[in-house]
Formats: C-alpha cells, sequence, structure tokens
C-alpha cells in the first residue's frame, strides 16, 4: 500500500486527478472525497485510532498528513493506523519534495488568493523552530520548521520504505511526467493508461495554476482593505512580496538546517 503525504503546492493535484487514476486496476482513495473522516483524523485529536479505516487501497493520497499542525511523531502514528488495519501489507510512502524557496513562494501565493494575507514575507515568516505547533506564533503562519526535510526524511525512513521525489524533477516537461508514472508503476507493480495529448494542456484543470505576480499584488490590496486596519501603508509595500535580505536569511537557515 502507497500513501502519498504531500508536500502540498508539490504537484498534488495532478497527481490525485490524473498519475493515480492512471492506475486502473489498483485502488485509489483521495481521501478529499471523504471529508468527514479527514477533517476528524487530522484535526480532531479525540478521533479513535482503533476504529477500523473503512476501505481497502492500493494507493491513498492527502496532502493533510503534512499540515502545520503535524508533529512528526503524530505523523507516524496517522500512518501507522492504517498499517494496524491491515498487518499483512506493508505501508510505503510516497513524498514529494520542492526546493524549499519556491514551495514557500507557492504556499504564500496561494494562502494571499484564497485567504486574507496581506503582508510581505518578511513580517509573517517565523525562524524559529517549533516542534509543536501549539507553540507557533499565530500572527506568523509560515515558520521554518516546515522546512526540516532531512528530520523528516530519517524519521520517515526509520519506520517505512520511503520513495522520494522532486516536483522540479517530475514536471519539468511531458517526457519527465511520464517517466515518473512508469517509475510509479514499477513501485505498485501495476500496469498504467498511457497519458493523452489532454493531460498535459496548461489549461487543465488538473494543474493548479499560481496568480500572476500582478495578480498577487492587486489581490494583496484588497485583502489589506478587507480587514479595514487603522494603519497606513505605502503603497510601495505591496509591490515585492519578500525582501532580498529575507531570501538570503531563508536560504540560510535552510542550508544550516538540512547541513547542506
Amino acid at each position: 500500500m502507497l500513501i502519498h503525504i504531500g508536500l502540498s503546492r508539490a504537484g498534488s493535484t495532478y497527481l490525485q486527478q490524473v498519475i493515480f487514476p492512471s492506475f486502473k486496476k489498483s485502488k485509489y482513495i483521495n481521501l478529499f472525497n471523504h471529508k468527514k473522516f479527514r477533517l476528524n483524523f487530522f484535526y480532531n485529536y479525540n478521533y479513535p485510532f482503533q476504529k477500523k479505516f473503512p476501505y481497502k487501497f492500493d494507493i491513498l493520497s492527502c496532502e493533510n498528513f503534512l499540515n502545520p499542525y503535524t508533529n512528526i511523531n503524530l505523523l507516524l502514528s496517522q500512518i501507522r493506523y492504517f498499517e494496524k488495519n491491515y498487518p499483512k501489507r506493508k505501508i510505503e510512502v510516497l513524498l514529494i519534495l520542492r526546493k524549499p524557496f519556491e514551495h514557500l513562494l507557492s504556499l504564500y501565493n496561494y494562502s494571499v488568493a484564497n485567504g486574507a494575507v496581506y503582508e510581505k514575507l518578511d513580517d509573517i515568516f517565523d525562524f524559529s523552530y517549533f516542534p509543536y505547533a501549539s507553540n507557533m506564533n499565530k500572527n506568523k503562519p509560515f515558520t521554518i520548521t516546515a522546512y526540516n526535510y532531512k528530520s523528516l526524511i530519517k524519521n520517515l525512513k526509520k519506520n517505512f520504505k520511503v520513495h522520494i521525489f522532486w516536483y522540479e524533477d517530475i514536471f519539468e516537461n511531458h517526457l519527465s511526467i511520464k517517466n515518473f508514472q512508469s517509475k510509479l508503476s514499477r513501485i505498485l507493480s501495476k500496469d498504467f493508461e498511457k497519458l493523452n495529448d489532454s493531460n498535459f494542456n496548461e489549461n487543465n484543470k488538473s494543474r493548479n495554476r499560481s496568480l500572476s505576480k500582478q495578480d498577487i499584488l492587486k489581490k494583496r490590496i484588497k485583502n489589506f482593505k478587507r480587514k479595514k486596519i487603522k494603519l497606513i501603508v505605502n503603497k510601495s509595500y505591496f509591490k515585492t512580496r519578500f525582501s532580498v535580505k529575507f531570501k538570503r536569511k531563508f536560504i540560510l537557515h535552510f542550508n544550516k538546517m538540512n547541513n547542506s
């Protein structure tokens, strides 16, 4: 059994709507289609983990495994939940990583477009390390904690067989996507339906596209006005999403944390 745990903003929608369903003889479950179970499982800490998951699967996918409230012990117990239900089948983990700063920008753009974020990353990113989300600064929704790739990989590999791919390698071009599909086929020992031209269409709904920089700027201003904050902010503040100093600091912290 293969469990895809994310990252979010790393091609998950395309994988869930195009790649995973192409394995027609596999039982595939996208937990986003099981809202009640998903919300209870990931956000209700009184959820009865002894209760059996009602569906069998070969592939299960949900980015909520790596949500901001997850710590490594909770993540491992959530994955083991499915292993306990089917002790004769071994769980393997599919982890899609993305270059950290590009991932942060994609997450930020999504939060601006679908939330109420208007601030620059400099003002809402926390460089403190929080092993538990309960200690997080609620005014700073983005944290360096989420980018401890080394620790995540190390702990996952201690407990499961882990298949790691990089977003940039998978989605480099049409051929790289097909190569990923073939590699997944070998992992699953399952055949797949070949992708057609429509699967690579830039306007395909299975592809989550970020807003342009200009659209992000307009949306940030709109979010600011909606909050009705009694604060005078110069329009130049919205022209950039981050400062050069912030990017340098982020990369420095990431490299130090991951010994890169």
